[in-house]
């Protein structure tokens, strides 16, 4: 890629938008944790994060290939943290669930 005058002006727009998203997302990602609804959806949140750079990537360098290299790249290094993200947020739900059913049993227990 050769850079001129042009292609200056382009990345620094993508780096402008890219960084007005990430403002953006981040204010989502916090509205979400905030209401306790991120949990096991990190990994998801970053996934979005990922698409767009993949996005910036594509108009900047102007090959939906070398896109496609990239977005491959990142899912089989993401792919798994999303799983294991997901999976350990349905285990903590589980014990909390089986921890309250154990202090409601014990509650129960102390009544009688």
């Amino acid at each position: 890629m050769s850079w001129t005058r042009e292609s200056v002006y382009l990345m620094i727009a993508v780096l402008g938008g890219l960084l007005g998203f990430g403002i953006w997302y981040d204010r989502l990602a916090g509205r979400l944790e905030r209401h306790d609804q991120a949990a096991g959806y990190r990994a998801i949140l970053t996934l979005g994060g990922v698409t767009a750079t993949g996005m910036g990537f594509v108009v900047v360098v102007r090959s939906v290939e070398l896109g496609v290299v990239l977005m491959a790249c990142f899912c089989a290094s993401g792919l798994p943290m999303i799983v294991g993200e997901m999976r350990r947020a349905m285990d903590r739900r589980r014990e909390e669930e089986l921890e309250l059913a154990r202090a409601a049993r014990e509650a129960m227990d102390v009544e009688r």
